[in-house]
């Protein structure tokens, strides 16, 4: 609080009362103030020490805190301070962050003086060498200070060096320097598992070997956190350790297991910690009821908000039993897919629990696009008015860096007829002569003003008569040059097939290209079925016109985001049926769905997964 007739020449009282006042009014008399707060510290070093730690705990003028920080860092008491653990550790960081913008190279000198005590064999406390290292977490990039953190994993206390390694991994940064810790059996069990935690925000396959290797630690804390750790990466073979864990000869293990269930929040681990409560030792039950209540309560928590919309867009089962699944997740009707990680399915087949599954994420940020649709010349053709609303509400999904072309083809019994009549969609329509005309490059564009005004038009077209495998042609050929994912979306009501050698070699050069067919048809069409699934595609074989619109809704969401679920079925007989149960939840929300799986034929099955390699 500002004294209305401040003078400093007049502030009286004990060093702490001095000091309060002169700081909080520093900004009405800088140099007065400063000299008199200087003229402090020289009177009374130890006792200006003392009144600091206490002023530093209430609002000060930020003028005035930021000469009392130059005014340490002259005297060498800004470190002294920035260690002190009668501060709190969030008050000693904020004073840190502060005194960072005044001082620049606070954090080197910080890791200098640590390093050099360390070398100099100068005794720091561990709690205040502790708090130093916590403090310089908080105001320094972790890449910069490496080569000091590094050589203080030498410090002959293993709890510092259990602080260090947690700090070495902040970020993923110095992660050679953690597995090379973790690689030497004699370090103190403390700091392996703490470089364990450190990297638990890391990915990639090399630290997931890591976790897997570490998994069989002898000890319990070392386990546990590379348990957590593949949960986290999301790993699903990670909540089979944990229940393997939960039933460890040693109550230690017990215990951990316990803890990771709890710090997962996973609702399918319920069962396993109330089996826990059961347990004689005191400790195991502690940590079970935690985990219980740290489950029970992120349950409650989701079930307040609105519900995830899984949507099931491909089943394939194969007839080694594996089923796959492909999966759409929208947190909203048209709204956008949240991220949702491999540990966060839950799959049940007739009520058990399927305990090994794998699950691949697909998304992308931006995507180009082709629908391939057939052209009409009559206002009153039945599909023009269901494709219009779908693409239109496609459009208003579209992201704004998405890249879309519309193409419309004239499809005839005979390529390059003049005249004669043909049947789509169960009507009969008179094709009547027309010139050639010239061919029109795929223009993809981004703008929905341009794409709306082709949604209502006629669009463009690939040639004056065509097949929709020509159609395909021509936008795989246009979509080659680009680099982000590509994707082609085909409406089609045509049994229709091309020459052998003519599909044989469009085929390759699509499979070649990388880009993704996906079909919708009224009608079975052995060579588009083998067309998608050879670029792995889905071709939708659907009962009528109105279906169009969902499925392609369905499938365009799917070109942004979808989920390949994998799963054995040994307990599903040919001919016979199962409910499949698939929960998909993270930290806010919870989504559920189900179907009714049915036992394949087993030559069908071979045929069908003969066609899929043969087109691979």
């Amino acid at each position: 609080m500002a004294l209305p007739d401040y003078e400093p020449d007049d502030v009286t009282g004990t060093t702490e009362q001095r000091l309060r006042t002169l700081l909080n009014n520093f900004s009405l008399s800088p140099l007065r103030s400063g000299k008199h707060v200087r003229d402090l510290l020289l009177s009374d070093y130890f006792g200006f020490r003392t009144a600091t730690l206490v002023v530093l705990r209430e609002p000060l003028d930020i003028r005035g805190l930021r000469y009392l920080i130059t005014l340490l860092w002259s005297n060498d008491l800004l470190i002294s301070i920035l260690g002190d653990v009668t501060l709190s550790k969030e008050l000693s960081i904020s004073f840190s962050q502060t005194a960072i913008k005044v001082d620049t190279q606070l954090h080197i000198r910080l890791t200098r003086f640590l390093v050099t005590g360390m070398l100099e064999g100068r005794d720091v406390e561990e709690k205040t060498a502790n708090r130093l290292l916590e403090v310089l977490g908080a105001i320094s990039e972790p890449h910069a200070i490496q080569g000091f953190l590094r050589q203080m994993l030498q410090h002959p206390n293993p709890r510092i060096r259990s602080k260090i390694s947690l700090l070495i991994g902040t970020g993923g940064h110095g992660s050679r320097a953690l597995r090379k810790l973790l690689a030497d059996p004699d370090e103190d069990q403390r700091v392996r598992a703490n470089a364990l935690e450190a990297l638990w925000s890391c990915r990639g396959r090399e630290i997931l070997d890591l976790f897997c290797d570490m998994l069989e630690d002898p000890h319990n804390r070392v386990a546990g956190n590379a348990a957590l750790g593949l949960y986290l990466a999301g790993d699903p073979q990670s909540i089979a350790v944990v229940r393997k864990m939960a039933s460890h000869a040693e109550t230690a293990f017990r215990q951990t297991a316990a803890w990771v269930m709890g710090k997962t929040e996973d609702p399918r681990f319920l069962p396993d910690a109330g089996r826990l409560l059961g347990q004689p030792h005191g400790n195991v039950r502690k940590a079970a009821f935690r985990s219980v209540s740290a489950i029970k309560n992120a349950v409650a928590r989701r079930a307040k908000n609105p519900p995830f919309i899984l949507t099931i867009i491909d089943i394939v089962q194969g007839k080694s039993g594996n089923t796959k699944i492909r999966l759409s997740i929208a947190d909203s009707p048209n709204g956008e897919s949240p991220q949702i990680p491999a540990t966060g399915f839950a799959i049940q087949l007739g009520g058990k629990p399927v305990g090994e599954f794998s699950c691949i994420e697909r998304r992308n940020a931006i995507i180009c696009a082709a629908f391939v649709f057939p052209r009409r010349q009559t206002e009153s053709d039945p599909l023009r008015a269901p494709l219009r609303r779908a693409l239109v509400e496609c459009l208003e999904a579209k992201p704004a860096g998405d890249r879309w072309s519309i193409v419309r083809y004239y499809e005839c019994a005979r390529a390059g007829a003049v005249s004669g009549s043909f049947r789509m969609f169960g009507q009969t329509f008179e094709e009547t002569a027309r010139a050639p005309e010239k061919k029109v490059p795929l223009n993809l564009t981004g703008n929905p003003v341009t794409l709306r005004t082709d949604i209502e038009s006629n669009g463009l077209r690939s040639d004056a008569a065509a097949t929709v495998f020509e159609g395909i042609s021509k936008v795989v050929s246009g979509l080659k040059a680009m680099r982000s994912a590509r994707y082609v979306l085909v409406i089609a009501d045509s049994e229709e097939e091309i020459d052998g050698q003519r599909f044989e070699e469009m085929a390759q050069a699509t499979w070649n290209s990388g880009i993704t067919i996906n079909a919708i048809s009224t009608k079975d069409n052995m060579q588009l079925e083998r067309l998608c699934q050879g670029s792995s595609g889905i071709f939708h074989v659907v009962p009528d016109i109105e279906s169009i619109g969902p499925a392609m809704r369905l499938l365009y969401q799917s070109f942004k985001s979808e989920y390949l679920l994998e799963f054995a079925c040994p307990n599903l007989e040919e001919g016979g049926s199962g409910l499949v149960s698939i929960q998909a939840y993270n930290e806010s929300a919870v989504g559920e769905t189900s179907l009714e799986l049915v036992s394949q034929n087993q030559d069908e099955l071979e045929m069908e997964e003969s066609l899929v390699e043969s087109g691979a």
